[in-house]
């Protein structure tokens, strides 16, 4: 390097001069010889680290350069690919905008289509429902007038039943009229012939009323084979009345004698759930399990399905009987009323036997929501009509839900367990449940 410490020393020194304040001049520096060889001896030593320093800075600015040279390549390669791959993708989202359009064009399309197919056929199959809404309107208009008339006919019938009860009357008072006439006449015929009276008048006259009595008995006859003909349908309805008749009569008949069969019985402490349905009486032991865990009590089951089933009922202290819901609300049958008499006639055997009962009426639609102290719905009007049902009632053994029961009717249901079937252990838990206990 031409630049050095001890050349830019002899020009400052030659160049510039003192300025004295004083005097307001400016002189020259003097400098001595001793003090100028001393100054440029430590100039020389400056000026040689200075070129050691020069020559470490000139290989590090080469070695700083070339990486920065090589840094700045690689930076352009890079932006030339990144270039490239923008272009690229721009290239692609031009591609796939394009076909993003063609395809949603294509769908909508499409879509709209299925929505008026859709459309189309919704409209046909409304059609023929209001075609069949108005058919069924007709029909039940038809089945009503029919129903009308049918019930128009079974009044006249009544009526004619009624006529020909009548007449069968009349018939048969002539028919006594008669048949004491001909005892008569027999008893005048055998006086006859006993005392050998040949008087040809008296025969005359026997026979005149032979012949009389014979037209009476031709007449009566015909005029009850025409009644016949023309009441066939009411004889026939009358049939079937005593055909209905005969069967419930025949239905007492068989309840008199299974209860006449029935007697008191030394009975073994337990529950038994009573069902007259098979379907359903797996709900009735879900409901029962619900309430008897608490006693690790496994009650029997039994199921009536017919009357003969009466007799083989396990005899224990406590039925739980669950009676499946009806559209009347038949809880227990009135025998009077034709609807039969298996339930009631099982109330009636198990209470003969000396059993204590309990009514569950299950599947109530009505007994779903029922209050927190209710043991039963209170729409059951039957439950203090029917005399067995008023008397369970006032043991509070009467009890209504649909698939579930209220923790109310668990605990009552508890408490008549441990009652009836002396759980002393759980006396504690008896005594809880008491004050609780519908009054």
């Amino acid at each position: 390097m031409a630049f050095t410490f001890t050349g830019l020393f002899t020009c400052l020194i030659s160049c510039f001069g003192h300025y004295n304040p004083e005097s307001g001049k400016h002189t020259e520096t003097i400098v001595t010889p001793h003090v100028s060889d001393e100054i440029l001896k430590r100039l020389d030593k400056l000026d040689a680290k200075f070129g050691h320093l020069d020559a470490r800075l000139s290989i590090l600015e080469t070695r700083e350069l070339v990486n920065v040279r090589q840094r700045l390549e690689k930076l352009e390669n890079d932006i030339s690919s990144v270039k490239t791959i923008g272009n690229d993708l721009e290239k692609h989202k031009r591609a796939m905008e394009e076909f993003a359009k063609a395809f949603l064009k294509t769908d909508i399309n499409e879509l709209k289509n299925m929505i008026k197919r859709t459309d189309d056929k919704l409209s046909v199959e409304i059609s023929k429902t209001m075609d069949l809404m108005l058919k069924m309107q007709q029909t039940f208009i038809d089945f009503k007038a029919e129903t009308d008339e049918r019930s128009k006919q079974v009044q006249d019938i009544q009526g004619d039943q009624k006529e020909l009860s009548e007449v069968l009357k009349d018939l048969s008072e002539n028919i006594t009229g008669i048949s004491i006439e001909l005892l008569v006449l027999d008893q005048r015929t055998e006086d006859i012939m006993e005392n050998n009276h040949e008087n040809s008048s008296t025969t005359l006259t026997i026979m005149v009323n032979t012949v009389l009595l014979a037209l009476v008995i031709v007449y009566l006859y015909s005029r009850k084979r025409e009644n016949m003909l023309v009441n066939t349908d009411v004889q026939a309805s009358a049939e079937q009345v005593n055909q209905a008749e005969l069967h419930d009569s025949t239905q007492y008949s068989i309840a008199a004698t299974i209860l006449h069969q029935v007697q008191g019985l030394m009975l073994d402490k337990g529950l038994c759930v009573i069902s007259f349905y098979k379907e359903t009486h797996p709900l009735h032991m879900r409901m029962t399990m619900s309430v008897v865990d608490t006693f690790q009590l496994e009650p029997l089951e039994f199921i009536v399905q017919k009357h003969t089933s009466i007799l083989e009922i396990p005899p224990v202290c406590l039925y739980w009987i669950f009676v499946d819901s009806n559209k009347q609300n038949v809880i227990f049958e009135d025998p009077n009323l034709g609807l039969g008499d298996l339930r009631v006639t099982t109330l009636r055997a198990i209470q003969k036997m000396g059993g204590k009962v309990v009514i569950l009426y299950v599947r109530d639609l009505n007994s779903a929501q029922l209050q927190s102290n209710q043991l039963y719905n209170p729409d059951l009007v039957s439950v203090t009509k029917h005399q067995e049902l008023s008397a369970l009632n006032q043991l509070s053994h009467v009890f209504s839900a649909y698939e579930t029961l209220t923790e109310f009717q668990k605990q009552n249901l508890q408490r008549i367990v441990m009652e009836e079937l002396d759980l002393l252990e759980n006396l504690s838990f008896s005594q809880n449940v008491n004050h609780s206990m519908v009054e």
